[in-house]
């Protein structure tokens, strides 16, 4: 992989400076042609309201007028404030008189305590990537570097590591979307005065100064270092070349994977503990947290000494795997079964059901991508009788049959009866092929597509 610094992508200056905006437009094209992105015309920004949300969304109407593009504005409103949805409709306004699409999304009001704004951040992204996707668009936001530098801070202080330090991408994937950031070198205060010098109206949040907020608390301490902007450059310039050493071996960790240790389309692996063993630690532990974190569905690898501590266990074990002790961790169970070790989702409660929108696709449960018609309602297979997998599925067959049980499905409408398999015993890995035929089978007879989420090779850019 080319790991040079793509120069009309990541500007050094890293100045105060207004953003040129045929620079912008003209960077952004090339850009995209080198990744390949320009498949869709479409283009869809996340809007808060702020500036840097605002001038990314006058910017990009004078990108797709430039270059044939549709650019399509969602404003999500949380609810958290009383105002908030008062202040939607004045961006919602701003927007439509620049001639940008928009709409807004009102969400459930959420009384939670604590986490508000990691709930916030991850629901914004769901709606926005769902949205996407139902365009074949690409996704923009608008975090800027003041962004870039309280995340590296707010990681930091959660002793997330080597990998946390690398901060938030420029480019990467959301759940198969693409999701690119284009003022990601640029200050806050260079967004601000490109907004005056093209008269771009822009709410303020109050919440930016609530300072119950871990970032808010991040943002005021940083306001008081002196010679902040030498500090902010050297931080992001940390943070990029982080990033990329960072990319370059999740790269190779993504191979080792899908080699030696796959995740099979049906949510589960298959861990080859010797050869694991043999693997550098700090790779093999990377391999488990990468497994684990794609299997439990969760947003967040599971912490370092827990990984270590599941490694150690799987190598004591290594020549007596018979014998291995079941382990739990980040929603997953790690057991020995048909003389393998598997690494299976594993909860106490079921994910909650869930109907598909008007959008025609949707994430369950943090793992499975589904396509299909609207209002069809879906949820995991292990909510019907488990005698019913038995009847599916042969006593020859040799998966665990939690490997089934997480499988959204709509049991309403379902008729598994007409699903036969026929096992080869010759073939010790026929029974893998044959269990996935239940996705085609799913596909084919009901118009349903579902897809496990695969972690995609970085390739991205910091």
């Amino acid at each position: 992989m080319n790991s040079k610094p793509i120069r009309h992508v990541i500007d050094y200056s890293l100045n105060d400076e207004i953003i040129d905006k045929d620079e912008f437009i003209n960077n952004l094209f090339s850009f995209l042609s080198s990744r390949k992105l320009l498949f869709s015309k479409q283009l869809v920004v996340g809007v808060s309201g702020g500036p840097d949300s605002m001038l990314l969304s006058y910017f990009l109407k004078s990108f797709g007028l430039k270059n044939g593009y549709k650019v399509h504005a969602v404003i999500i409103d949380h609810q958290f404030r009383k105002s908030s949805f008062e202040e939607a409709n004045i961006t919602l306004d701003r927007l439509k008189m620049s001639n940008i699409d928009a709409e807004i999304i009102k969400l459930d009001k959420n009384c939670r305590n604590s986490g508000l704004q990691e709930w916030a951040h991850f629901k914004r992204l769901e709606i926005l990537s769902s949205i996407a996707k139902s365009k074949n668009a690409l996704l923009f936001l608008g975090h800027h570097l003041n962004d870039q530098v309280e995340t590296v801070f707010m990681r930091m202080s959660k002793n997330t590591g080597f990998w946390g330090s690398s901060g938030i991408k420029f480019f990467n994937h959301w759940f198969d979307t693409p999701v690119i950031r284009p003022f990601h070198q640029f200050t806050k205060n260079s967004i601000t005065k490109t907004c005056k010098k093209y008269s771009i109206q822009f709410e303020v949040d109050a919440s930016n100064f609530d300072i119950k907020f871990d970032r808010v608390k991040i943002r005021q301490t940083l306001c008081q270092i002196k010679n902040r902007q030498r500090l902010f450059k050297n931080i992001y310039l940390s943070s990029f070349f982080i990033g990329k050493i960072v990319n370059v071996i999740d790269e190779k960790i993504s191979q080792i994977c899908s080699s030696n240790f796959p995740i099979h389309d049906l949510g589960f692996s298959v861990v080859d503990v010797p050869s694991l063993s043999n693997l550098n630690k700090s790779i093999a532990l990377r391999v488990l947290m990468l497994i684990i974190k794609t299997i439990g569905g969760h947003k967040y690898f599971v912490k370092n000494k827990n990984a270590n501590s599941l490694l150690k266990h799987l190598i004591k074990h290594k020549n007596i795997l018979s014998k291995m002790p079941g382990r739990t961790l980040g929603g997953c169970k790690i057991i020995y079964r048909y003389q393998r070790v598997f690494i299976l989702r594993w909860s106490q409660h079921n994910a909650k059901k869930k109907v598909m929108s008007n959008l025609g696709n949707m994430i369950f449960d943090n793992r499975w991508q589904i396509f299909s018609k609207p209002e069809i309602e879906f949820e995991c297979l292990q909510q019907k009788h488990p005698i019913l997998l038995q009847d599916i599925f042969s006593k020859t067959f040799k998966i665990p049959i939690e490997a089934l049980a997480y499988i959204p499905v709509s049991l309403k409408i379902f008729n598994f009866k007409k699903i036969k398999f026929y096992l080869d015993d010759m073939n010790c890995d026929n029974h893998i092929s044959i269990c996935e035929h239940l996705l085609i089978f799913i596909s084919k007879e009901y118009k349903i597509n579902i897809k496990f989420i695969k972690p995609i090779n970085p390739k991205a850019i910091f």
